[in-house]
């Protein structure tokens, strides 16, 4: 027998029966470390690892907490209030920013222009 009389058929991709998540073609499922909570409460829940020492971000709120176990079992917290940054108050001073004060220091110091309007107190 020849492989010439043989009937190739284009195998089709093997489709899964399960229901895994879509995601957008362009954006895989993000890896993270972040655990979110509702509550101490459910923080305190969720840390039973002996020897562990886990923080849980609040869901709703700029509070986080960080939750230890101990070798023998004994649980203890602490719990922290954060802000997010202004980005307004952190970006970078430009070169035309720093030129404009080094020229109000000079006229300060009298090394630049004189106003023409000062008026002398005495």
């Amino acid at each position: 027998m020849s492989f010439n009389n043989w009937n190739f058929q284009q195998q089709q991709p093997f489709q899964s029966t399960q229901n895994y998540p879509s995601y957008p073609s362009n954006q895989m499922p993000l890896n993270t470390n972040l655990a979110f909570v509702t509550s101490l409460d459910e923080a305190l829940a969720r840390s039973n690892s002996r020897g562990s020492d886990i923080v849980y971000f609040h869901q709703d709120k700029d509070i986080f907490y960080r939750v230890k176990v101990d070798m023998e079992g004994r649980k203890s917290w602490m719990e922290f209030a954060y802000t997010s940054p202004n980005p307004a108050l952190t970006t970078p001073a430009t070169k035309a920013d720093i030129q404009e004060l080094l020229v109000r220091i000079e006229k300060l110091e009298g090394k630049g222009e004189v106003s023409t309007d000062a008026q002398s107190n005495g």
